[in-house]
């Protein structure tokens, strides 16, 4: 029988694909086990003379103090934990550079350690009489060594940088952008109703089975880029603070004074961005499960429906509005970030779920601004000194750490007059970031 059209896959895309896949679900387990850590922290904290995994359908003996608990681990463990995490990844992205571009090598060694974090956590739930602030410092400093999602984020952005010239590397970058999303998607989506169906142990063992498939991908299609060096660069010399004052002298030292305005402002864009997103990310189910009496399924769902509407606006504004209507990204930037300000400021009228709901399928531009932004800083700068560039990048980070308290500390003051004070914080900060695109 012969059909009346022809259908073939375009399978040609394929050679296109690089770390996407490894991405997307490495966000899926690094989500879940996240969702699965906060979880745990709490029940441990909020069951009284409990020496066993508790049955989750039963309420909490003392909510409030759980809340606390996780708020304070936020605060401090966290704190530090990320500015470990800056630290390492922005000596790992400099020396990348000096040592021929490798990437390749980073990029497994995040994918493997959320497994390795997986099977570690099953340890604290066999363990349940040990307080929750050792299995904390444990998955931090896991973490710290072997990289966490900050690390595959930038490896990702600088592998990609190197293998796209830059009339896509907008649309590329925000194709990896929306993996992250659609990764944060599934995770946050299936989360509630997985822990609540399968308890913790069986959670966690999704967890490891959903991180070998990231690593098993990050083997398989990421190519090694990397080019032959004359002076082999020994793997203790990736500490070498060294490295970080020669990235700013090459990326900060060159080009006109204008260039290095730009520069400045971008980088300083970038880490208030970053701030934001780090910020709410830590607070939000908190915030909901005190204020609107959520459980884990709920926010679940809620999450799921929102990650979906800001994967399709990042898939949109990096193909449709980059790639095919040719707009500048600056423009984008601004669009995306005065968005995200209204946004924001709506959050802090909502009183009712369905309120909620409304606004979170508005907010179709979260994280674009700082896809962007990305994007315009790699067009400053040589294929060469792309890892010079995020090394530079996330010593301007370095700062979120001390700030990133903030927003838990906002949260903890005022979660019994006005909650919402949080949302009017990001405000301020999207209303800096379009002003500095503009």
């Amino acid at each position: 029988m012969i059909w009346p059209f022809s259908f073939s896959l375009p399978w040609h895309w394929l050679k296109f694909v690089t770390v996407e896949p490894a991405f997307f679900f490495y966000m899926c387990a690094f989500t879940l086990v996240e969702f699965g850590n906060t979880n745990l922290y709490l029940q441990k904290a909020c069951r009284i003379d409990h020496t066993t995994e508790p049955d989750l359908e039963t309420p909490c003996d003392d909510n409030e103090k759980g809340v606390i608990l996780v708020a304070n681990i936020n605060t401090y463990v966290h704190s530090v934990k990320m500015f470990l995490v800056l630290a390492c990844t922005a000596l790992y992205s400099s020396w990348s550079d000096l040592a021929g571009r490798k990437r390749k090598f980073f990029l497994v060694m995040t994918t493997a350690s959320i497994l390795l974090e997986s099977v570690m956590v099953c340890c604290h739930v066999y363990w349940w009489s040990v307080p929750p602030i050792y299995a904390a410092i444990t998955s931090a400093a896991l973490q710290v060594l072997l990289g966490q999602y900050v690390t595959i984020s930038i490896f990702g952005y600088i592998y990609l940088s190197d293998i796209v010239d830059s009339e896509n590397r907008t649309m590329r970058l925000g194709i990896f952008s929306s993996m992250k999303i659609l990764g944060i998607l599934v995770g946050k989506g299936v989360s509630g109703f997985l822990l609540h169906a399968a308890g913790f142990y069986r959670y966690y063992a999704v967890c490891s089975v959903i991180s070998l498939v990231s690593l098993i991908l990050a083997y398989v299609c990421i190519e090694d880029t990397s080019v032959p060096m004359e002076k082999k660069m020994l793997p203790y010399s990736r500490h070498n603070v060294s490295h970080l004052f020669r990235s700013f002298k090459i990326i900060l030292g060159k080009g006109s004074a204008k260039e290095k305005t730009i520069k400045y402002l971008l980088l300083v864009t970038y880490s208030l961005l970053i701030f934001v997103h780090e910020g709410e990310f830590t607070v939000i189910y908190l915030y909901l499960k005190f204020r609107f009496d959520w459980n884990e399924v709920m926010f679940g769902i809620f999450l799921f429906y929102g990650c979906f509407g800001m994967a399709m606006g990042t898939i949109f504004s990096s193909v449709i509005l980059s790639k095919l209507l040719k707009i500048h990204d600056a423009l984008i930037g601004i669009i995306a970030a005065f968005w995200d300000a209204v946004v924001a400021l709506s959050y802090t009228f909502a009183l009712q779920t369905w309120q909620l709901y409304l606004i979170s399928g508005l907010d179709v531009f979260y994280g674009v601004s700082t896809t962007v932004c990305i994007s315009l800083l790699t067009k400053f700068c040589d294929a060469s000194e792309m890892g010079h560039l995020f090394a530079v990048t996330l010593m301007f980070m370095i700062l979120i750490p001390v700030c990133h308290p903030t927003y838990n500390i906002i949260f903890k003051t005022t979660m019994h007059t006005t909650p919402t004070t949080i949302y009017l914080v990001s405000f301020v900060l999207f209303l800096i970031a379009a002003i500095i695109y503009w």
